[in-house]
């Protein structure tokens, strides 16, 4: 069974973080972020399906990670959590920078592309 592989992003903070993560089901996991995280606004940019997703997102978060980007495990304002999955969105390049390097990877491994888009940016 393929899992997606997702980007949540915060719009209001364009200039700050985002997480990279995966779900068996994103429509239901980010609902559940909304619940958890209240009163924080998230979008979702795109996710994929992907054969692996566990191992998808250990790969993109290393990258991300060597790039400097990872900004380590930051205490959500609205919920008791420390994510852990938070990283700079400029170091990155941005949606399009995060896109591209998801899809290289997607290319190496030889997976389809397959990609749905969510949220309004």
């Amino acid at each position: 069974m393929s899992r997606s592989f997702h980007s949540l992003f915060n719009p209001n903070h364009h200039d700050e973080q985002f997480k990279l993560g995966h779900a068996q089901c994103p429509p239901k996991r980010q609902k559940q972020w909304q619940r958890q995280c209240r009163g924080q606004v998230q979008d979702w940019w795109f996710w994929y399906a992907v054969p692996d997703a566990m191992k998808f997102e250990a790969l993109i978060h290393l990258h991300f990670k060597l790039a400097g980007a990872w900004v380590g495990p930051v205490q959500c304002d609205f919920c008791p959590v420390k994510h852990q999955e938070k990283f700079d969105y400029e170091a990155c390049g941005g949606k399009r920078g995060i896109e591209r390097v998801v899809e290289y990877y997607l290319g190496k491994l030889g997976w389809l592309i397959v990609k749905y888009k969510m949220g309004k940016l």
